[in-house]
């Protein structure tokens, strides 16, 4: 996103989860500003911690709403507002969030809907949970995910789910690629898609996010980290490694993604061992709770 934001043509939106769980998990359903929706809207606006760093404009906002057919048009709504206010001169305004590829499937299909477009970032699972269980969310103040099995699970349905609809309008791009080759490789990804990339400014992104955000994105505003690549290797056991491995092998061999493990005798004995002591636990439980 800092770097989409380097060419002004295109704004780009901070997260704002609350549009995507609301007016896309039923973006054909009606949507009609009566008194109830417009305090729901502008309960979001004001106390939404992340919704309420935009800025909105209230009295804007509610008189683009009033053209709204349906639950999508009103979400774009709060994008064209956003742009409207602060990047009055871009063409593309561009949102992100990773429920997001959940709606994807019924938006591309639909004619009416055929100026989105989307970008995969695809990560080392490996490096997502070793992200995940360092980073306190600024929202519940607890660590993200201390879980690998779950994070390998969810990325590879994810990865899976989203591979169904790659084309000219949503493209697959590398994390790691991504911070190594920076502008160069983010280039050829927009190119997939027919769209330019002209970056003549400093970003501006990064300013642009909550206080509460800002802790957890710090690195963006800064030069590309590549030690980031692989400081999974150093964070993460090798049981833990072993465990996202075994889940997430089918994905990962796909995406050219190294399996540590592969030739590792001792990760492969760690993985047995972490799975007999689940299983242990499991016995031990249901003992204590059926006697």
């Amino acid at each position: 996103m800092e770097l989409l934001s380097k060419d002004p043509s295109f704004c780009t939106c901070p997260e704002a989860e609350v549009l995507v769980n609301y007016f896309l998990s039923n973006p054909n359903r009606p949507f009609k500003l009566n008194d109830e929706m417009l305090f729901l809207i502008f309960s979001w606006v004001d106390f939404d911690i992340k919704l309420k760093s935009w800025g909105l404009d209230k009295l804007l906002l509610k008189r683009l709403l009033k053209h709204a057919q349906d639950f999508y048009g009103a979400f774009i709504v709060f994008l064209e507002c956003y742009r409207m206010q602060y990047f009055p001169s871009a063409t593309t305004v561009v949102f992100k969030a990773t429920k997001i590829s959940e709606s994807l499937f019924g938006l591309l299909n639909y004619e009416s809907f055929k100026s989105i477009q989307a970008i995969r970032i695809v990560r080392d699972p490996r490096a997502v949970f070793s992200s995940q269980r360092k980073t306190v969310s600024p929202t519940s103040l607890k660590i993200m995910n201390r879980n690998p099995i779950e994070v390998a699970y969810s990325w590879s349905v994810w990865m899976d789910d989203t591979d169904k609809i790659l084309g000219p309008r949503f493209v697959s791009l590398n994390y790691e690629k991504l911070l190594l080759e920076g502008v160069d490789y983010l280039v050829v990804g927009l190119k997939q898609m027919k769209m330019e990339y002209s970056p003549y400014q400093p970003g501006n992104h990064f300013l642009r996010l909550p206080k509460e955000q800002r802790s957890i994105h710090k690195n963006v505003s800064g030069p590309c980290l590549v030690n980031r690549i692989s400081d999974w290797q150093n964070n993460l056991s090798l049981g833990q490694i072993g465990l996202i491995e075994h889940i997430s092998k089918f994905q990962m061999n796909k995406n050219g993604y190294d399996r540590f493990g592969r030739h590792n005798v001792w990760l492969r004995f760690t993985i047995l061992y972490c799975f007999w002591g689940c299983l242990s636990r499991l016995k031990r439980i249901k003992k204590e709770v059926f006697g």
